[in-house]
């Protein structure tokens, strides 16, 4: 997800480069029709011919403008999906981020869990180790008694 997000703010700022450029070819079309204007203005004196001449010019200017145009309207599309795809990046690495807190509070939990478990089986431990501790004096005495009553008998 970070790698596609990488991805996508390299293509991101490729398109934001690319629509800079096309905004520049733009404006420089748009001065340049304008130019031609004032030319198309200043050579109506000159004769049919050169006032044909500069509109055929000021037409491909336009054609120029409406390309450039049309390259930038791609340029933002292509931004404004690289941009909703980094959203989409951006909340699935955030769902991650929160599905890898919840299994680091249920390790910790586990953990907690085992630890006293370990404590309580250490505790139980201890409690048959008394309980064989009796088991034994019992059997020790039971043996004393036994030995005292054969000893009694004879």
């Amino acid at each position: 997800a970070m790698a596609a997000k990488a991805q996508a703010d390299s293509r991101m700022a490729e398109d934001t480069q690319r629509m800079s450029d096309l905004e520049a070819q733009l404006f420089e079309a748009l001065s340049r029709v304008e130019k031609a204007r004032r030319r198309e203005g200043a050579f109506a004196a000159e004769g049919d011919d050169r006032v044909a001449q500069v509109k055929a010019a000021l037409e491909a200017e336009r054609d120029r403008a409406d390309r450039a145009s049309a390259e930038l309207e791609e340029a933002r599309r292509r931004v404004s999906e690289v941009l909703e795809a980094a959203a989409v990046g951006e909340a699935r690495c955030e769902e991650l981020e929160r599905a890898r807190a919840g299994l680091e509070a249920s390790l910790a939990i586990a953990e907690q869990a085992r630890a006293e478990a370990t404590s309580s089986q250490a505790e139980a431990d201890g409690r048959t180790a008394q309980e064989a501790q009796r088991v034994s004096d019992l059997e020790t005495q039971l043996a004393d008694a036994h030995a005292q009553l054969e000893a009694a008998r004879q």
